[in-house]
């Protein structure tokens, strides 16, 4: 299962350094996020949901620090695979023990699908951006049928939940059609400066 796994995240670039470099920034980055939001939320938090909060929020900086280590020994497969998993779980959970579709933490995911696009690849639009749309759908549907604890699940419509999921779809594809042309004009580039070395 974990080879199967593996192998659909597995690509060319895995042992690219430039690859390697931007995942290990990319992690840097989302540590030093998460930190900082577990610092903020203990200095100024007084919802009734701090400790759930400040533990999901442990327990993904520790994923991340795991998968940093593992990137600076060039295995970035972790990072790829688990650290956006675990942050849309992690983003999931905090909004449902606040205000859910409402509350601040859902601007997380498209960030979360930014660092999955330069991470997975193609792969984050079967993978990482399902989740996020299903995630959304989760919070704003347990508003509607009258399971969430959110004091303002009353304002949540079903135009809220189709916007959510529809700007979380159009935002992921915006991306990887960026991400994609920047590929090309790297190898684009690349492949010029080879041209220029070999004809000089």
């Amino acid at each position: 299962m974990l080879s199967a796994i593996s192998s659909f995240f597995a690509s060319s670039e895995d042992k690219d350094p430039d690859f390697l470099r931007l995942t290990r920034n990319i992690m840097i980055f989302a540590l030093i996020a998460t930190v900082f939001s577990i610092v903020i939320v203990v200095l100024t938090a007084n919802s009734r949901a701090m400790a759930i909060t400040v533990f999901v929020l442990a327990v993904a900086s520790v994923l991340e620090l795991i998968a940093l280590l593992l990137v600076l020994r060039g295995s970035p497969g972790m990072a790829k695979v688990v650290v956006p998993i675990t942050l849309i779980l992690a983003i999931t959970v905090i909004a449902l023990s606040t205000n859910t579709i409402h509350d601040i933490s859902v601007i997380a995911y498209p960030v979360i699908i930014i660092i999955a696009i330069f991470l997975q690849g193609r792969r984050a639009l079967v993978v990482t951006m399902p989740l996020a749309v299903a995630a959304v759908a989760l919070l704003g549907i347990l508003d509607k049928i009258g399971l969430s604890k959110s004091p303002i699940a009353y304002k949540t419509g079903w135009d809220d939940i189709s916007i959510g999921m529809a700007m979380i779809v159009l935002s992921a594809v915006i991306l990887n059609l960026l991400v994609g042309r920047l590929r090309i004009a790297r190898a684009k580039a690349e492949a010029n400066e080879h041209a220029q070395v070999e004809a000089n």
